[in-house]
């Protein structure tokens, strides 16, 4: 993938994913996911947006489809429900992973997503490309929440270093050359 390709799933995931409770690094790490697996933003970010109102909607009401969302993701309702609202990204992967192998459940991916209500073309490929791709976005959550900390830490870091009267002085004095 490439960054303007995750950047431009990133900003269709944005509100979706501020509704769910996505850090920013959350929602750049799915991007890069499905963008890996060649998801493209027009069709993926809409499509994986609806997914999680889908999913943040069930949890929310306690709705009836709540459960399959649950069972697929391999927990009861009740700890879907925790799961999503401690770590809506968590759950959701686990979601998608769940889809890869829904054998278990005697179905396979198709008919979980007729059941779910997610029969439009775009959501389910976009699901389904993602589920094929077992532990992309596992690793793509883990991988990017940890770049996110770093880069908050070194820009702290550096902060604190251009706060010190030497760079202060560093600085004016490269201000006035370049006038």
């Amino acid at each position: 993938t490439t960054e303007a390709e995750i950047l431009a799933l990133s900003m269709r995931l944005a509100g979706a994913g501020k509704q769910a409770g996505l850090t920013e690094a959350d929602v750049m790490s799915i991007a890069a996911a499905m963008s890996s697996v060649g998801i493209e933003a027009e069709a993926g970010g809409s499509a994986m947006s609806v997914t999680m109102k889908r999913i943040a909607k069930e949890v929310e009401t306690g709705g009836d489809k709540l459960g399959t969302f649950a069972k697929v993701a391999g927990m009861s309702s009740e700890q879907f429900t925790t799961a999503w609202g401690e770590n809506a990204a968590g759950a959701l992967s686990m979601f998608v992973a769940g889809l890869a192998d829904t054998s278990h459940m005697g179905m396979s991916a198709s008919l979980v997503l007729d059941e779910l209500g997610i029969n439009g073309l775009r959501e389910a490929d976009a699901l389904v490309r993602m589920s094929g791709a077992q532990g992309l976005m596992n690793d793509a959550l883990g991988l990017g929440n940890k770049s996110y900390a770093e880069n908050i830490a070194l820009l702290t870091e550096a902060e604190a270093r251009y706060a010190t009267t030497e760079s202060q002085i560093k600085m004016a004095g490269n201000a006035i050359k370049d006038a």
